[in-house]
């Protein structure tokens, strides 16, 4: 069945790319026939059409394929019985978020999973707003449903990393769940619960994902990152899952572990700013599953302006390109480490992680440099090559996320996919770049202090 899921997908990205790319040549065609033949402009533009997007176009439209071979399927991870009750500790690590805490704590104080079985453990990690304050009103108008709480303030800010690893050490619960201080747990978690608690109690599995939706309001930033999230993160995820390929990354926004787990490997995470990414990282290395349940939901605050965003994707996309450099020649044994099957597949997503992430978004760059310099020089005929292979690809990329959206759901965003596609994805590729290029040649690390504070809209 899975082999099957896998051919399906593959044939989809193959099939929905070369109709991007037999476009691009159709239009070259089109302009440039009396000075080229048909079969040099085939040559000729399959180079520009993978670097423009032909090549992104592929992972997504296989996974898109692959999405909808499933989606009558049963999640091999789903339902599994709950043993004992486990006592859970959930993990704030906070600083400077005044206008979003008091309902993050609210999120969990609606809760009806029992109460003796619950800790919260919130760190302040030097906020210099009002945020511990907004803390203690929290506290005191839910101390009725929230019966353990635990709050560690530091003076001066010690770093996310940092603040983790104190809530971690005094926390008690057989099962931890990290949670922003920005994401509030869905009005129905007690679900959601269960499912962190089901899949942690199977066989193997140290990590699960939750699934997050941005907030930010009614705004285009806001519906490009409903996109990103849906296509781009949940959707792949959950192909991952179903497939019994580790998941990648367990955002620290939302995510649960084995306690057993973070004994082991906690106080190994070293990168402050990539420490969600490399807790899951070593998790994998120590040979537990890390999987995803898209039944777990929270609501996640997100980048409210375009400069915030770029921010933010800077943050995360310099801290990954820090751990890869850190456990790059790791990923290459791991391919090749037949004793611990989960690295084994971990390093092979991480490969695949590297392309469609790093690499393609660099091919993108030059084209588009390639692109703006054949506008300049007025270059006719590599201009036209150029444009053609950038509307081939358009036309690939909306087809594909148009579907996917109408898969999971939320045909609305429909109408964003051009502007997603011509405008979106090439800033995350600048921003890719940027990030890469910040670390290779500035280096420095992701400072906690570097995240901007938002207020949650509901």
């Amino acid at each position: 069945m899975k082999t099957n899921v896998k051919v399906f997908g593959l044939t989809v990205g193959v099939l929905i790319a070369s109709l991007g790319y037999v476009i691009s040549i159709l239009i070259a065609y089109a302009f440039l026939h009396s000075k080229i033949d048909l079969y040099r402009i085939s040559y000729l533009t399959i180079v520009p059409y993978i670097m423009l997007g032909g090549g992104t176009v592929i992972i997504y439209a296989a996974r898109l394929g692959m999405r909808s071979k499933i989606r009558y399927q049963d999640d091999p991870y789903d339902d599994y019985p709950i043993g004992e009750v486990p006592s859970i500790s959930i993990i704030i690590p906070m600083r400077n978020k005044v206008g979003v805490i008091y309902k993050v704590i609210e999120g969990i104080a609606k809760q009806t999973f029992p109460s003796d079985k619950i800790e919260v453990v919130v760190i302040d990690d030097g906020s210099t707003d009002e945020s511990y304050n907004m803390l203690k009103k929290a506290i005191d108008a839910h101390k009725n449903e929230i019966k353990n709480f635990i709050i560690i303030r530091n003076t001066n800010s010690l770093g996310r990393l940092n603040a983790l690893k104190q809530g971690f050490k005094r926390s008690k619960g057989d099962i931890i769940l990290f949670l922003d201080a920005d994401t509030v747990l869905d009005v129905d978690f007690d679900r959601g619960l269960h499912e962190f608690i089901s899949k942690l109690q199977m066989k193997g599995v140290g990590g699960v994902l939750g699934n997050l939706e941005p907030v930010c309001g009614e705004r285009l930033v806001c519906y490009m990152q409903k996109i990103m999230y849906a296509t781009g993160l949940s959707l792949g995820r959950e192909v991952d899952t179903f497939l019994g390929r580790p998941v990648i990354i367990l955002s620290g926004a939302f995510s649960s572990y084995r306690r057993e787990v973070l004994d082991k490997v906690l106080d190994s995470v070293k990168l402050e700013g990539a420490e969600d990414f490399e807790l899951t990282l070593l998790t994998a290395r120590l040979g537990f599953k890390t999987v995803y349940t898209p039944k777990a939901k929270a609501l996640t605050d997100a980048p409210f302006t375009w400069k915030d965003l770029y921010h933010q994707q800077f943050r995360w996309f310099k801290g990954g390109f820090m751990l890869i450099l850190k456990y790059f020649k790791d990923i290459i044994r791991g391919l090749r480490d037949k004793g611990n099957e989960v690295w084994r597949s971990y390093s092979k997503g991480m490969i695949l992680y590297i392309i469609e992430e790093y690499v393609l978004p660099s091919l993108q760059f030059i084209g588009y440099i390639s692109l703006l310099y054949s506008l300049l020089t007025m270059s006719s005929t590599l201009l036209l090559i150029m444009l053609s292979a950038f509307l081939g690809s358009v036309v690939a990329g909306i087809t594909t996320l148009s579907f996917s959206l109408n898969l999971i759901g939320i045909s609305r965003y429909v109408r964003y996919t051009p502007i997603f596609v011509t405008i979106f994805i090439p800033f995350l590729a600048v921003v890719k770049v940027t990030a890469m290029f910040s670390h290779l040649f500035k280096g420095g690390s992701v400072k906690w202090k570097d995240v901007a504070s938002h207020r949650m809209v509901s």
